[in-house]
């Protein structure tokens, strides 16, 4: 499942506000920064503070007790020469984690946000590769795709335009204009727009 979507800060807002009080579901980093643990968040404060130390997009995990299964926190080693002297990050992972990605500005563009998490037929098929990450039949399916579908319909449910497939929330309306470039549709910052 993948579902895509425009959301600013404010819109960004009321979907972790969702989350935080009207769910029992937790937020997780996908990646650690260089050197350090993987964050479980608490509060939508605690998440846009992240979201604001990335430059193009921020990357989460959510899990959910409902899902069984479990979040695996995974050490990589890292070069050193390649990584400001860093040795190591964690990821999180499990097969039936939702990933919530929250696009940001970037070149004057607003970077899609997006919701995706695994199937069961997917997972299975991938568990000879990756028997470290568990076993997939410990997780429950139907809450993982129950949950998936009730954040995104939230989601479609608070946009105000929809563009193709893709939802935009009312603040990213706002503060964007559409930009058609050769077939494919773009949503840029309203001052770059007056810039050109």
């Amino acid at each position: 499942m993948n579902f895509n979507f425009y959301a600013e800060k404010e819109d960004r807002k009321v979907i972790l506000d969702f989350i935080f009080n009207e769910t029992n579901w937790e937020i997780y980093d996908l990646y650690s920064q260089y050197g350090e643990k993987i964050e479980k968040y608490t509060t939508t404060e605690e998440v846009e503070k992240k979201i604001e130390t990335e430059k193009r997009s921020a990357h989460f995990n959510i899990y959910s007790p409902d899902f069984g299964g479990e979040v695996i926190l995974k050490k990589i080693n890292l070069n050193p020469n390649a990584c400001n002297g860093h040795t190591f990050r964690y990821s999180s992972e499990g097969w039936g984690l939702i990933q919530l990605y929250f696009g940001k500005v970037w070149n004057a563009r607003l970077e899609y946000s997006t919701i995706m998490h695994n199937s069961e037929t997917r997972a299975r098929n991938w568990y000879p590769t990756c028997p470290d990450m568990g076993n997939p039949d410990l997780w429950n399916w139907k809450e993982v795709s129950k949950a998936s579908r009730k954040l995104s319909n939230f989601i479609k449910k608070a946009s105000s335009l929809k563009i193709g497939s893709q939802y935009v929330m009312p603040q990213a309306e706002k503060e964007t204009e559409l930009k058609d470039i050769d077939g494919y549709k773009f949503l840029y910052t309203k001052e770059e727009q007056r810039r050109e």
